[in-house]
């Protein structure tokens, strides 16, 4: 296991408390975290939340799984989600998902692409089919949804299984790398039966983003490899560290998901602390708290604009 920086532990709680903040301060008209309109660089780029349930793609999901949470293949549904990561989508693929069906949810896709309609959401890679030129969501259909579906006996949920079983042999289902099954298990983790899993606080699974963050707190180069165990054992001290930290805004429980999750936000915030630039700027809702007054132009040479929102 690597040291944590305490330092850096101290900086990734404190920007955990003004992100959340943010939060409350637009949604619930909170103490503005920057009254004086004077706002550091890195905050003036676009970050989830801290908690994940407060993002707004996440926040839609929940409404759409709500009818469903109690079916026993529920979890295909949100593996079909997490794959086209974008809730309006969702709604209306949703009907031929449970038994699948999938035709219907080839045609519900093609009826959006006619309309000249946003398909996936943009927050990170989904699979593509290997052949350049093939329609991607019929190799979704068919070389991902399909077969999960015909082996749901194996897949599905167990009464028995820890998060780090189901996620084992979820990893069996073609085309669900590591990152995306955290997302799957991240929405499926407050539902029957994964909800009693023995290790629901402490397990989680890293991403691109979490290992860098972490190696930074740890003070190592940001592209530092990690082994998987090595990362998780040194992400559940962090965990541990921040506990009493994270339930004072509310993050309660403190599971290592939520640290994972945050820790991609805060490897980007450190990055332009180091001197980069935000991938995806930010601009204000409220223009008090977000001002885009810096005069600094956004990679295409524009002011400040907004991106499309993208989640984690």
């Amino acid at each position: 296991m690597e040291i944590l920086d305490p330092q850096r532990v101290k900086q990734f709680a404190a920007d955990a408390a003004t992100r959340e903040a943010i939060r409350r301060h637009r949604e619930e008209g909170d103490r503005d975290p920057f009254p004086n309109g004077a706002i550091p660089p890195e905050w003036r780029q676009r970050l989830t939340n801290v908690n994940r349930e407060h993002d707004r793609f996440t926040r839609e999901f929940r409404q759409l799984y709500a009818p469903y949470h109690a079916h026993p293949d529920a979890w295909f549904m949100i593996v079909a989600a997490r794959l086209l990561n974008l809730p309006a989508t969702l709604a209306e693929v949703q009907e031929a998902l449970l038994p699948w069906q999938r035709d219907r949810f080839v045609a519900a896709i093609a009826a959006r692409r006619a309309r000249g309609e946003k398909i996936e959401g943009g927050a990170y890679m989904t699979p593509a089919p290997p052949r350049a030129g093939a329609d991607k969501y019929q190799y979704i259909a068919d070389a991902i949804l399909a077969p999960a579906w015909a082996d749901c006996e194996f897949l599905r949920p167990r009464v028995s299984d820890s998060l780090l079983l189901f996620d084992l042999r979820l990893a069996k289902a073609h085309g669900l790398g590591s990152f995306l099954r955290g997302q799957i298990i991240a929405d499926l983790k407050i539902y029957q039966p994964l909800c009693r899993a023995r290790d629901r606080l402490t397990w989680c699974a890293s991403g691109p983003g979490s290992r860098k963050g972490l190696n930074i707190i740890c003070g190592r180069p940001a592209d530092t490899p990690w082994r998987e165990w090595e990362w998780w054992r040194t992400c559940d001290a962090l965990r541990r560290e921040v506990e009493v930290d994270f339930r004072a805004i509310g993050i309660d429980p403190c599971d290592a998901q939520s640290i994972q999750h945050w820790l991609c936000e805060y490897s980007k915030l450190a990055s332009v602390r180091s001197g980069g630039r935000p991938k995806r700027w930010y601009q204000p809702r409220q223009l008090s708290l977000f001002a885009a007054n810096s005069g600094e132009p956004t990679p295409d040479g524009s002011p400040a604009t907004q991106r499309n929102q993208m989640e984690h």
